[in-house]
Parts: structure tokens; sequence; C-alpha cells
């Protein structure tokens, strides 16, 4: 279990990246005790401060996050059990050999639809300025009230954000959600932009979201509340 957040700032901000980051430092912490570490980046438009805390589960060493080259970064959440070996995640753990699959391929959507398990990530490929986030394919729940000032990405594909054209995308998954539209939709609201599909992987059918129960928007309000 691993704690991740990526902070995304235009330069014409007066934002300031690490005071934000200190508001959720604490929270991060208590989703990996073993490593705190972060990786600040800025483009020609953007500021982007990348990090992540440890739980180490996984390899005969800790990997600690964010990973980074000189051509990419990622920080990364999740127990993926299929699409990699069994003996190279007991060697390495899953970070490190997912991260040298996104950095080696030519289509991160592609790559990560071979992927089985729970996860959430962020990888930003630096030489064609673009930042890659999104969840796996099988969310438990995803739900957006007015009650709460955030949104629960919707696990709806892999996202995109091109720094140098400001343009946004999502490449949907192979099995599309029935309510593929209105999550678009609520996503695009929230952030008050277009965003464009990109049909890479095809369509082999669809699933639908479960809506949450009362106990699990009751967890939605804590982690709002400790978020204050």
């Amino acid at each position: 279990m691993c704690g991740i957040i990526c902070i995304v700032s235009s330069q014409n901000s007066s934002t300031n990246l690490l005071e934000i980051f200190e508001n959720f430092k604490q929270n991060l912490l208590r989703r990996g005790p073993d490593s705190l570490n972060f990786e600040k980046y800025r483009s020609e438009n953007y500021d982007i401060l990348f990090a992540a805390t440890v739980l180490w589960l996984q390899g005969k060493c800790i990997t600690v996050q964010p990973l980074y080259d000189d051509n990419s970064v990622f920080i990364y959440n999740g127990d993926v059990f299929g699409g990699i070996s069994d003996d190279s995640r007991r060697e390495f753990g899953d970070t490190k050999i997912i991260f040298e699959l996104l950095r080696d391929t030519k289509s991160i959507p592609k790559t990560l639809s071979k992927l089985h398990g729970p996860y959430a990530f962020v990888y930003f490929d630096k030489q064609n300025q673009k930042l890659y986030f999104g969840r796996d394919l099988l969310p438990v729940w995803q739900k957006r009230t007015s009650e709460y000032d955030f949104i629960e990405l919707p696990s709806i594909g892999t996202f995109c954000l091109d720094l140098e054209t400001d343009k946004m995308f999502v490449v949907p998954w192979e099995y599309q959600n029935q309510n593929f539209a209105s999550k678009l939709a609520e996503v695009k609201s929230f952030l008050n932009r277009d965003i464009f599909i990109m049909d890479e992987l095809g369509s082999k059918g669809q699933i639908t979201f479960l809506e949450p129960n009362i106990e699990q928007l009751y967890l939605l309000s804590q982690i709002k509340r400790c978020s204050n």
C-alpha cells in the first residue's frame, strides 16, 4: 500500500505546491510509513509536484517513490497480480516493473490494459510532455455529489494531459463502462475543460459502475475532514 499525490499548477498561478503537499503529508504517511519523497518538475506552462509514501510489502528491497529518470516520473499505488511474472514481482516488486514497462512502451494505454489488479498511477513522459493518470478497469464504487469538493476519478480509461497543447484526452478501456458518457461528463464539468476521446484499444464489451453505500460515503466525508 502506498500514498501518492500529483499537484499540477499553471506557472501564472500563485499556488505554492509544497504548501499544498504539506496539507496532505500526514494522510499520505498513514498509507506508507516506510518512505516519503517528492520530485518537482517545471515545464514551459506548468509546475508539477509528484510525491509518494511507501509501505514496503513487495520485493527484496524497498522501492522508493517517485521513480524517475531523465525522461519520466512515476508514482503508483496498487497490487498487480497479472500481466507481470510472479518471480519478478517477488524479486523487485510491481512498482519498478511497471515503471520499466511504461518507460519502454510506445503505447501507455495498451501496456496498462495488459495488467490485472487494483491500482492507481501517475506517469509523466518528459520527452513528449504528456502527463498520464488513471485507475484500473474494475472499480468498487465511484460517485461525486455536491457534498464533496473533489471528484473520484472514474475507471473509464487512461487520461492524459498534453502540457504543450494544454489539451486533455482519455483512451477508453477495451471493456467500456456503460456509464462512460455520464462519468466523462462529470470529469469535464469538474475540471471545466474539454476531454477528447481517443479510441486506441477498440471495444470488447461493457461493464457497470456500482453505487456507494452509506458506509463508503461516510468514509469519503472523513477523508474530506482530514484534508481540511
